[in-house]
């Protein structure tokens, strides 16, 4: 297995380890609180004296637990130091198989097979051990040279074709991208003026001050420290880093914190427009638009549109299905009004024709009143059943208009101004 292998794995075991830290400080803080809460097994108070014995020995423990946590962060940082100082943990820090060769450096030193890329590889992983240890200064191909251990001396020529090789590629004498080309053109002969493109120094890192309140706008956070070279800029600079803790609470304009649910669902969507990118990227192979590749901040801002389109569409056919129902409903009502106006008429009918049948008529006349009243019966009963139809069938419509008001679509979506991987880039 390769180094570039090894070395996302040791990223992950980090991230891990910290996750675990975490999940321990939790539990820790949990055992605390139900250590402090002074109950006896019965249920029962417990005297004075216990529960001041019980306080002492919650805060002796919350003590021990601040010691050990300290401890913990103190191990932590120290270990990494030492993974710096060492040849492999250079080596995995610039990105680069310990043990042999990249393709990059199988390609430019083409001339070293055998024994004399093995001597390449120590002369390589010592260089950088020669960076890391201290980065404020420029590593020079003299100091190189003298510093460089026994049997490894021997050639200073391939030290210093390592050394340029690599100054030549960031692996060495790198700093804040700016200064580091300055000084890189400089090397090169070239007279450099640095000139500040904003009234502000930091690129897109800037911190947004207003009165005592201070807030990070970007980059502010380092993602994975093993391999990072963000972490050698922090030691130029002398700036501390803090571990971040996996609990981040979110709080709205008003002040108040998100609620748990919603966070989840957000979260929740912003990966699943994070996966849409990365199929899109991978399967379809969709990184150019017009000759130009798209970067993943405007991937996310194609994907949201899509999906605010596909949330409205959902919309509209859950408001087209409301519609025709209430269509169907109101069709319904109108025909369930007009048979009760004409069972009013038939019904003044049927009386008027009762009336006349009670006079006692004779002949043809008798049979056509007994014709007419058995018409306007059949008729009357099959409006009636109709008109049972028309509610049963009302009630089963509002039935599921309601479970259509009660069940409307998804409408969780991300607007381009509200991802935060709008503002990323590949």
């Amino acid at each position: 297995m390769s180094r570039r292998k090894r070395a996302k794995v040791e990223t992950r075991e980090l991230d891990e380890k910290l996750k675990q830290d975490d999940s321990e400080s939790d539990q820790s803080e949990k055992s605390k609180i139900t250590s402090s809460s002074p109950t006896s097994v019965g249920g029962r108070r417990e005297s004075s004296s216990s529960r001041n014995t019980d306080g002492k020995d919650a805060k002796d423990k919350k003590d021990e637990s601040k010691t050990d946590d300290s401890k913990n962060d103190d191990i932590e940082e120290i270990n990494y130091k030492e993974m710096l100082n060492s040849l492999e943990g250079a080596a995995f820090q610039s990105r680069l198989p310990f043990d042999k060769m990249s393709s990059l450096e199988a390609e430019c030193f083409s001339d070293l097979q055998g024994p004399s890329s093995h001597a390449f590889v120590q002369i390589r992983n010592r260089i950088l051990k020669l960076w890391f240890e201290d980065p404020k200064k420029q590593l020079t191909q003299e100091l190189a040279v003298q510093k460089m251990e026994p049997p490894y001396n021997g050639d200073p020529a391939l030290v210093m074709r390592t050394h340029a090789f690599l100054e030549r590629h960031g692996f060495i004498n790198y700093g804040v991208s700016g200064l580091a080309a300055a000084r890189q053109l400089q090397s090169f002969g070239c007279e450099v003026v640095i000139l500040e493109g904003r009234d502000r120094v930091g690129g897109r890192i800037v911190t947004y001050r207003k009165g005592p309140y201070v807030a990070d706008l970007g980059a502010m956070v380092v993602t994975g420290l093993g391999g990072n070279p963000v972490t050698t800029l922090s030691v130029q600079m002398n700036m501390e880093l803090h571990k971040i803790k996996q609990k981040c609470p979110l709080y709205e304009a008003t002040g108040n914190q998100v609620p748990k649910h919603k966070d989840e669902m957000v979260e929740r969507e912003f990966n699943r427009l994070l996966d849409a990118t990365s199929y899109l990227s991978h399967q379809v192979d969709f990184n150019y638009y017009n000759d130009t590749p798209v970067s993943l901040g405007q991937a996310l801002e194609w994907v949201i549109k899509l999906q605010q389109k596909n949330v409205k569409h959902k919309q509209v056919q859950h408001l087209k299905a409301v519609i025709t129902l209430q269509e169907r409903l109101k069709s319904n009502i109108n025909k369930m009004s007009d048979i009760k106006e004409l069972l009013h008429s038939m019904k003044a009918e049927k009386d008027a024709l009762i009336v006349e049948r009670e006079k006692g008529a004779t002949g043809d006349a008798s049979i056509l009143q007994e014709f007419n009243y058995r018409r306007l019966n059949r008729e009357m009963t099959l409006l009636c059943n109709e008109y049972e139809t028309l509610v049963s069938t009302n009630a089963s419509i509002e039935e599921k208009l309601a479970q259509l008001e009660t069940n409307p679509p998804r409408v969780v979506s991300l607007r381009s101004v509200e991802c935060p991987g709008s503002q990323c880039s590949v």
